[in-house]
C-alpha cells in the first residue's frame, strides 16, 4: 500500500467525492490503464463500528482512467475526532493490482 497525503478534513453532515491519482504508479508509456476500482473506509484512529457505510455508490473511473473517485456521506457528531482511511484498489488491463490510501479526518466545525 502506498501512502497519499492527508484529504482536507470532512465535517459531520458534509458529504463528498474524494479521489486518488494512479498516474505516478502506472505504466502509462506502455498503455497500462485502471480497468476497475473498489474503496473501502476503514479507522485510523477513533471509534466508529460504521466506518464501511460511509462509502456510498460504486466507485468511478476517470475518462483518462488514470484516477478513481468515490462518494462518501453519513458522518455525524459522534464521527467528531475520527480518523478514517479511504483505501482504493485498482486493477488495471495488464492485470496489476495497485492500492493507495489517504488519511480523512473527522472535524466538528468550531
Amino acid at each position: 500500500m502506498d501512502v497519499k497525503n492527508l484529504f482536507d478534513p470532512i465535517n459531520p453532515g458534509e458529504e463528498e467525492t474524494f479521489e486518488l491519482d494512479f498516474s505516478n504508479y502506472l505504466d502509462i508509456a506502455g498503455g497500462e490503464l485502471i480497468s476497475t476500482a473498489a474503496w473501502v473506509c476503514t479507522i485510523r484512529s477513533g471509534v466508529d463500528a460504521s466506518a464501511g457505510g460511509h462509502i456510498s455508490g460504486a466507485s468511478t473511473i476517470s475518462g483518462d482512467s488514470l484516477r478513481t473517485q468515490q462518494f462518501v456521506k453519513n458522518f455525524i457528531t459522534a464521527n467528531a475526532g475520527v480518523v478514517y482511511i479511504l483505501a482504493a484498489t485498482v486493477v488495471t488491463n495488464r492485470g496489476n493490482k495497485k492500492t493507495l490510501y489517504a488519511a480523512l479526518p473527522c472535524e466538528a466545525i468550531a
